[in-house]
């Protein structure tokens, strides 16, 4: 049975993953289709390896598999962007909203969290810190969609440009947090066996699909041009 944690989580991966796709789809440019199919299967292939449990044979790695996998579909789609003209073209036709809208779901992971690190599902200090951070990252997002309709077209770029820098750095919050957790020489907290949840469908999701989203989100926000 999944834990209403464990449904927040899968519900906030599946409307990252339907914010950015469908709407490239839909445009029935090739470009469009290209970011639609990488998004697609990224979520698809990653909730196919926790599933399978994959994930927990790898606990001891450092740093951890999720994480590493996470960042390569980062820098994938990234230079896949930024290499094909067509496909930067296709991208800035989502809008800004649409990049803010999908840090809006990091709020449910943060309450996610939360309410696991108050249960002892996992360690303190990892679940707290991050549940902070992506609950205010999700209700910030929330105001900040409110407020763009109601600003000009200069205070709003200046507005978004700042929420997403802000928003980029907070979310350094989780990865640093569970580095500094797990048994290396880097270790602080002692609490890696807390993490091991994290291995599992849905959790492994946040580091390998929902995070490196969100920050594709912002660096999209952060390098487009005036047209907001």
């Amino acid at each position: 049975m999944f834990s209403m944690e464990s449904l927040a989580v899968a519900f906030a991966a599946f409307e990252v993953a339907w914010l950015l796709s469908i709407p490239l789809w839909q445009t029935r440019l090739p470009a469009g289709r290209i970011l639609a199919g990488l998004g697609v299967g990224w979520i698809v292939a990653v909730a196919l390896i926790a599933w399978r449990g994959y994930f927990r044979l790898t606990r001891e790695i450092f740093p951890p598999l999720e994480l590493c996998i996470g960042l390569i579909g980062f820098v994938a789609v990234f230079l896949v962007v930024a290499s094909i003209p067509a496909v930067s073209t296709v991208s800035r036709a989502l809008g800004a909203r649409t990049f803010v809208a999908i840090q809006i779901f990091r709020g449910l992971v943060g309450a996610a969290f939360l309410s696991m690190a108050s249960r002892s599902w996992i360690a303190p200090t990892f679940g707290y810190g991050v549940g902070v951070v992506e609950t205010l990252v999700g209700v910030t997002a929330i105001a900040l969609i409110f407020a763009m309709s109601r600003l000009d077209s200069d205070r709003r770029r200046r507005w978004v440009l700042g929420w997403s820098i802000a928003s980029t750095l907070l979310l350094l919050v989780g990865p640093t947090l569970w580095t500094l957790s797990v048994p290396s020489e880097w270790q602080h907290f002692g609490e890696g066996a807390l993490l091991s949840r994290l291995s599992d469908f849905p959790f492994a999701l946040v580091p390998a699909f929902i995070w490196p989203a969100a920050l594709l989100g912002n660096a999209a926000l952060i390098l487009r041009d005036e047209r907001f």
